[in-house]
């Protein structure tokens, strides 16, 4: 062969290290989102903290750490749920408005935030046990007003965690199911 003339043979036999250079680039590029939206997350909660101290005199009276942790199983709950109403709807329209129905008001209106729980009727009291933001304002409450411990919150630390783990439980058998 000549100066200017390409071997095809070597060209098509590439060493597989870029091919795995490339992969890894993927798989740490993945990671440094997933890393991102814990930071944002964690920033967001640390933000109104500050702001519920400063505009309103709220402090926290609980641990922190404890607090931080309801908070992430909450956002674990939180983000499953949205994930398995995206994966179960066929639409995005479909999706946005599931989510509403699903999530948004029975937060806002069953999770003992905007009306005591004790004074709803009977049949919806039962339903606020499928709500996850019943158990967090629970936390909430419980760190921020009464300065509880992991003793009195763990119930509802561990109805979270279950909540958390049968949604990504239920993700996985969907997504699976669909082929990604």
């Amino acid at each position: 062969m000549g100066n200017n003339e390409v071997n095809y043979l070597t060209m098509t036999t590439w060493p597989t290290y870029p091919v795995v250079y490339e992969i890894n680039t993927w798989v740490w590029l993945e990671e440094l989102s997933r890393q991102a939206g814990r930071f944002i997350t964690l920033a967001n909660v640390l933000i109104a903290m500050l702001l519920g101290q400063v505009l309103f005199g709220i402090t926290l009276k609980g641990s922190f750490w404890l607090m931080l942790a309801g908070t992430s199983l909450y956002l674990i709950c939180a983000l499953s749920l949205g994930l398995l109403i995206s994966t179960a709807a066929k639409s995005q329209l479909m999706a946005n408005q599931a989510a509403v129905m699903i999530t948004y008001l029975p937060s806002l209106l069953l999770s003992n935030f905007v009306f005591p729980i004790i004074n709803m009727p009977a049949l919806l009291q039962y339903f606020t046990y499928l709500v996850p933001a019943r158990y967090y304002i629970d936390i909430l409450a419980g760190v921020y007003l009464r300065s509880t411990g992991l003793s009195y919150l763990g119930h509802d630390m561990a109805v979270l965690g279950g909540m958390g783990t049968l949604m990504i439980v239920l993700n996985y058998i969907l997504l699976k199911k669909e082929g990604l």
